[in-house]
């Protein structure tokens, strides 16, 4: 269970809103107006939450690349497996293309193995 979260400060007008998972869907929490100061959930503490980028001054959701979490208490000690998401204003997942450097890398391989064959 998390007990607070730090997110990223971007500025005067650029803040969160707090999404929290009720067993079915994403329900609206709070507004998380820029501070530098950690918001604390709730005893005993939430098991998943969201957050999307919001413009306060233009009351919209942004993209913002550089927007994540700088950091998460727990409520209790134990062990911690998760994944952090990209997604979009709309909470659906963000879909990233593969990289190229993944088919270099790939190349390279079949590269040492052909080479190392070749010795032989």
């Amino acid at each position: 269970m998390f007990n607070s979260f730090a997110p990223t400060y971007f500025g005067s007008d650029i803040g969160y809103k707090l999404y929290l998972w009720d067993d079915t869907t994403w329900a609206f929490e709070a507004d998380i107006l820029p501070t530098l100061t950690a918001y604390v959930f709730d005893d005993p503490g939430v098991d998943k939450f969201q957050l999307r980028v919001y413009d306060f001054d233009d009351d919209a959701f942004v993209k913002a690349p550089t927007a994540f979490i700088l950091g998460v208490t727990f409520a209790s000690p134990g062990r911690f497996t998760g994944s952090i998401a990209l997604l979009n204003s709309d909470g659906s997942p963000v879909h990233v293309s593969e990289p190229g450097s993944l088919w270099l890398l790939g190349l390279g391989v079949v590269w040492l193995v052909y080479r190392g064959r070749r010795q032989r």
